[in-house]
Protein backbone atom coordinates (compact mmCIF):
# COMPACT_ATOMS: atom_id res chain seq x y z
CA UNK A 1 0.00 0.00 0.00
CA UNK A 2 2.90 2.58 0.78
CA UNK A 3 4.52 1.73 -2.61
CA UNK A 4 1.41 2.69 -4.24
CA UNK A 5 0.84 5.76 -2.48
CA UNK A 6 4.53 6.62 -3.44
CA UNK A 7 3.84 5.94 -6.85
CA UNK A 8 0.47 7.81 -6.98
CA UNK A 9 2.37 10.94 -5.32
CA UNK A 10 5.21 10.53 -7.77
CA UNK A 11 2.98 10.15 -10.90
CA UNK A 12 0.95 13.51 -9.71
CA UNK A 13 4.49 15.50 -9.42
CA UNK A 14 5.75 13.64 -12.73
CA UNK A 15 2.79 15.02 -14.89
CA UNK A 16 2.60 18.35 -13.17
CA UNK A 17 6.42 19.08 -13.99
CA UNK A 18 6.95 17.05 -17.45
CA UNK A 19 3.80 17.70 -20.16
CA UNK A 20 5.24 20.89 -21.59
CA UNK A 21 2.08 21.98 -23.40
CA UNK A 22 -2.35 21.55 -23.60
CA UNK A 23 -3.45 22.25 -19.83
CA UNK A 24 -0.71 21.38 -17.82
CA UNK A 25 1.47 23.68 -15.46
CA UNK A 26 4.72 23.85 -17.67
CA UNK A 27 3.77 25.73 -21.11
CA UNK A 28 7.33 25.90 -22.49
CA UNK A 29 8.85 24.35 -25.66
CA UNK A 30 11.96 22.40 -25.46
CA UNK A 31 14.62 22.06 -27.67
CA UNK A 32 13.70 18.43 -28.67
CA UNK A 33 10.10 17.07 -27.63
CA UNK A 34 10.41 13.31 -26.44
CA UNK A 35 7.75 11.23 -24.77
CA UNK A 36 7.38 11.23 -21.38
CA UNK A 37 7.82 7.57 -20.40
CA UNK A 38 6.41 7.94 -16.73
CA UNK A 39 2.78 8.70 -18.47
CA UNK A 40 2.57 5.48 -19.44
CA UNK A 41 4.83 3.48 -17.10
CA UNK A 42 3.20 5.18 -13.91
CA UNK A 43 -0.26 4.20 -14.49
CA UNK A 44 0.37 0.61 -15.48
CA UNK A 45 3.51 -0.18 -13.27
CA UNK A 46 2.32 -3.39 -12.16
CA UNK A 47 1.61 -4.67 -15.05
CA UNK A 48 5.07 -4.04 -16.11
CA UNK A 49 6.57 -6.78 -13.42
CA UNK A 50 10.02 -5.36 -12.75
CA UNK A 51 11.86 -7.58 -10.73
CA UNK A 52 13.46 -6.05 -6.99
CA UNK A 53 16.40 -4.64 -8.66
CA UNK A 54 14.61 -2.91 -11.61
CA UNK A 55 11.77 -1.39 -9.18
CA UNK A 56 14.40 0.06 -6.90
CA UNK A 57 16.09 1.85 -9.84
CA UNK A 58 12.61 3.09 -10.97
CA UNK A 59 11.78 4.11 -7.64
CA UNK A 60 15.18 6.20 -7.47
CA UNK A 61 13.55 7.38 -11.45
CA UNK A 62 10.41 8.44 -10.05
CA UNK A 63 11.60 9.87 -6.75
CA UNK A 64 14.70 12.26 -8.02
CA UNK A 65 13.36 13.34 -11.63
CA UNK A 66 10.57 15.47 -10.55
CA UNK A 67 12.06 17.86 -8.48
CA UNK A 68 15.00 18.37 -10.65
CA UNK A 69 12.89 19.31 -13.66
CA UNK A 70 9.80 21.55 -11.57
CA UNK A 71 13.64 23.09 -10.34
CA UNK A 72 14.42 24.01 -14.11
CA UNK A 73 10.87 24.22 -15.59
CA UNK A 74 10.38 27.49 -12.70
CA UNK A 75 13.23 28.78 -13.56
CA UNK A 76 12.75 29.03 -17.08
CA UNK A 77 9.53 29.73 -16.49
CA UNK A 78 10.36 33.53 -14.75
CA UNK A 79 12.80 33.88 -16.98
CA UNK A 80 10.51 34.10 -20.13
CA UNK A 81 7.96 35.96 -18.01
CA UNK A 82 10.85 38.98 -17.17
CA UNK A 83 11.62 38.43 -21.16
CA UNK A 84 8.17 38.76 -21.69
CA UNK A 85 7.57 41.78 -19.45
CA UNK A 86 11.13 44.16 -21.16
CA UNK A 87 10.02 43.49 -24.56
CA UNK A 88 6.25 44.47 -24.10
CA UNK A 89 6.25 46.65 -21.00
CA UNK A 90 9.60 48.21 -21.92
CA UNK A 91 10.71 47.87 -25.32
CA UNK A 92 13.99 45.76 -24.95
CA UNK A 93 15.67 44.97 -27.88
CA UNK A 94 17.06 41.63 -28.51
CA UNK A 95 20.58 42.59 -27.88
CA UNK A 96 19.74 44.42 -24.71
CA UNK A 97 18.14 40.77 -23.56
CA UNK A 98 21.31 38.56 -25.22
CA UNK A 99 21.95 37.75 -21.67
CA UNK A 100 18.82 36.10 -20.70
CA UNK A 101 18.21 34.62 -24.18
CA UNK A 102 21.35 32.68 -23.59
CA UNK A 103 20.60 31.86 -20.87
CA UNK A 104 17.15 30.66 -21.73
CA UNK A 105 18.43 28.89 -24.23
CA UNK A 106 21.10 26.84 -21.89
CA UNK A 107 18.34 26.07 -19.54
CA UNK A 108 16.12 24.57 -22.19
CA UNK A 109 18.63 22.87 -23.54
CA UNK A 110 19.78 21.08 -19.96
CA UNK A 111 16.23 20.22 -19.16
CA UNK A 112 16.36 18.15 -22.84
CA UNK A 113 19.84 16.92 -22.19
CA UNK A 114 17.83 15.35 -18.31
CA UNK A 115 15.05 14.09 -20.27
CA UNK A 116 17.22 12.45 -23.13
CA UNK A 117 19.11 10.56 -20.00
CA UNK A 118 16.32 9.95 -17.77
CA UNK A 119 14.40 8.14 -21.11
CA UNK A 120 17.87 6.45 -22.06
CA UNK A 121 18.13 5.14 -18.17
CA UNK A 122 14.74 3.76 -18.28
CA UNK A 123 15.57 1.94 -21.26
CA UNK A 124 18.78 0.49 -19.80
CA UNK A 125 16.16 -0.67 -16.91
CA UNK A 126 13.75 -2.23 -18.23
CA UNK A 127 13.70 -5.68 -20.68
CA UNK A 128 13.39 -5.49 -23.98
CA UNK A 129 10.02 -6.53 -23.64
CA UNK A 130 8.93 -4.35 -20.90
CA UNK A 131 10.53 -1.55 -23.12
CA UNK A 132 8.35 -2.72 -26.13
CA UNK A 133 5.40 -2.88 -23.99
CA UNK A 134 5.73 0.89 -22.79
CA UNK A 135 6.53 2.10 -26.40
CA UNK A 136 3.05 0.42 -27.67
CA UNK A 137 1.44 2.72 -24.80
CA UNK A 138 3.29 5.39 -25.52
CA UNK A 139 2.43 5.30 -29.29
CA UNK A 140 -1.06 4.61 -28.09
CA UNK A 141 -0.95 7.70 -26.21
CA UNK A 142 0.26 10.18 -28.93
CA UNK A 143 -2.33 8.82 -31.30
CA UNK A 144 -5.05 9.50 -29.06
CA UNK A 145 -3.32 13.16 -28.34
CA UNK A 146 -3.06 14.27 -32.15
CA UNK A 147 -5.65 16.26 -33.25
CA UNK A 148 -7.67 14.97 -36.18
CA UNK A 149 -6.56 16.53 -39.42
CA UNK A 150 -9.08 17.76 -42.06
CA UNK A 151 -8.87 17.57 -45.47
CA UNK A 152 -9.74 20.67 -47.20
Amino acid sequence: MKKIATLLLAATLWCATLHAEGGNNHKMGLVLALPHPMKVIIPNYESYGFTKEQDAKMQAIIGEMPAKMHAMFDEVEALESEIREAVMKHAKSKEALAQKLDKLQTLKRNITALHIDTVLQIREIMSKEQYKMMMQELQKLQKQSQPHKHNH
